[in-house]
């Protein structure tokens, strides 16, 4: 037994059982989230409660335009020049409990267009025109809003005329980290997986070295 474990100490194993380990680890939390009672959008727009670690699952009904954005680019070192930036993440403000609040919903770049098209169809609705008609399936489990982004959530409400005192007084503030249900459950059996490769190669190495030791002792 000790010499199996020795042989686990090699370097594909260790690194099989880090990245395999990373998996579960970053992938756990919300892959339990995706088995509770979710709570969807029009619920949220009702006024049902969420807390951190509730899921929420379903279509917008609205959205807002973004509190804040997240921009990315590539700079040359050698020139010192840079790529033009590009948005790889939005902050949009959905409205709940019958508008009186919002969540912010973390987007990536892959849903921006879909999010910017809700956004402006609500705009519209909200002046008098049709209902939005943009469809998005979102999966995502509530957290609280990053500290790097309070202060332009503040500002958000601000110029809707909440005071600091109504804000502060205010559920939260959560926010909506959007994630795919089908690869979050497979990702801690993936991870599992892994890690079972990195034990399988130690084995390996524990048959080649019994071998070793048995000719040996044969000579």
């Amino acid at each position: 037994m000790k010499q199996f474990l020795l042989a686990l100490f090699n370097t594909f194993s260790i690194f099989c059982f880090i990245i395999g380990g990373a998996v579960i680890y970053f992938s756990i939390g919300m892959f339990i989230t995706t088995f509770q009672t979710p709570v969807s959008f029009e619920e949220l727009l009702d006024g049902v409660e969420i807390k951190k670690g509730s899921y929420v699952e379903g279509n917008l009904v609205y959205a807002l335009s973004p509190i804040a954005s997240k921009s990315t680019y590539k700079e040359n070192k050698t020139t010192g020049s840079r790529t033009k930036a590009k948005i790889s993440e939005n902050y949009y403000a959905i409205p709940v409990s019958e508008g009186n609040q919002i969540i912010v919903l973390n987007s990536s770049e892959f849903l921006i267009e879909k999010m910017d098209r809700l956004a402006e169809e609500t705009q519209n609705y909200m002046l008098g025109g049709d209902a939005p008609v943009t469809e998005i399936y979102i999966n995502g489990q509530v957290n609280n809003l990053d500290n790097k982004l309070l202060e332009y959530y503040h500002e958000y409400m601000q110029e809707y005329g909440y005071t600091e005192d109504e804000i502060d007084n205010m559920p939260g503030p959560f926010a909506i980290d959007t994630f795919s249900k089908s690869n979050i459950r497979i990702m801690p059996f993936a991870g599992s997986f892994i890690i079972l490769l990195g034990i399988g190669a130690g084995y390996f190495i524990y048959r080649k070295n019994k071998k070793r030791e048995l000719a040996a002792e044969a000579l």
